[in-house]
């Protein structure tokens, strides 16, 4: 994470966001292993926003 959170943020929210920052960045599929390296996040963490997203994203279109 780049530190710039506020009293006011909502950690996970701010970690999710940073996942999908590093997804669109990179042009191949993105693998576990370089979210973690790049997001500094434990691979536990990783996995469950990841999840989460992709539940969240599902839902838009049911």
């Amino acid at each position: 994470m780049n530190g710039t959170s506020t009293n006011n943020s909502v950690q996970s929210v701010e970690r999710a966001l940073n996942i999908l920052l590093i997804i669109a960045d990179e042009t191949l599929p993105v693998s576990i292993a370089r979210i973690v390296e790049c997001s500094g996040l434990n691979r536990t963490t990783v996995w469950r926003l990841l999840v989460t997203l992709e539940d969240c994203w599902h839902g838009l279109f049911r």
